[in-house]
């Protein structure tokens, strides 16, 4: 039951990043209009670039969509399947299915959770932005170092694509740990979700 509860919430979670501090700085930058990201099937290298989970989507045309295996055994196979079924100036909706073969019998696929997904444009910086204080250094968000962007290419369902690996610094002991791999190629750029790969894509 606890795999099960596992798996489930990892369906409903694709987007969600865990930057620390420094992702605080990026975020109202961004909003600020001070970051150009692309977002598009090729991605921009102007200025600094910047993860979020509007820019994934919103360089991608209706009909895009991107397929993760999130368990991969013998007794149970198991994937989650996003598509662009809808873009608006302010949100962008995602159909959301997932799919199961149990014991060699594959299943249709079926709305998952939720189903649909909307993306939305981020808002106006929160109250605070940059000046807010950081919880853990007790430091101004706009003093913390931004990630910075390895660049590398990696396979996803076999097509070689460009990608950035993101390296964060603790706000608070300077140690350097690398965070998630995205490629601009791909639609909603996470390469993996959680540990469950890419298995196909296709970006209009």
């Amino acid at each position: 039951m606890k795999r099960w509860g596992m798996l489930f919430a990892l369906m409903a979670v694709i987007g969600l990043v865990n930057v620390g501090c420094d992702s605080k700085k990026e975020e109202a930058k961004e909003k600020e209009g001070t970051t150009d990201n692309g977002g598009n099937g090729g991605g921009s290298e102007e200025a600094a670039f910047t993860y979020t989970e509007w820019n994934a989507w919103n360089g991608f045309g209706e009909g895009s969509s991107v397929t993760y295996q999130l368990q991969n055994t013998d007794q149970m196979k198991m994937w989650m399947r996003y598509t662009v079924t809808k873009k608006e100036d302010d949100k962008i909706t995602l159909k959301n299915e997932s799919k199961m073969d149990m014991g060699g019998k594959e299943g249709e696929w079926k709305a998952g959770t939720p189903d649909p997904k909307i993306v939305k444009k981020p808002a106006e910086a929160a109250a605070g932005g940059a000046d807010a204080t950081c919880p853990k250094c007790e430091k101004k968000y706009s003093d913390h170092d931004a990630p910075t962007w390895e660049d590398g290419k990696a396979d996803v369902a076999g097509n070689e694509v460009a990608t950035k690996t993101m390296v964060m610094k603790d706000c608070k002991t300077g140690d350097e740990t690398k965070g998630i791999t995205v490629s601009t190629d791909v639609p909603g750029w996470m390469t993996k979700l959680g540990q469950g790969p890419v298995t196909a894509f296709e970006a209009k």
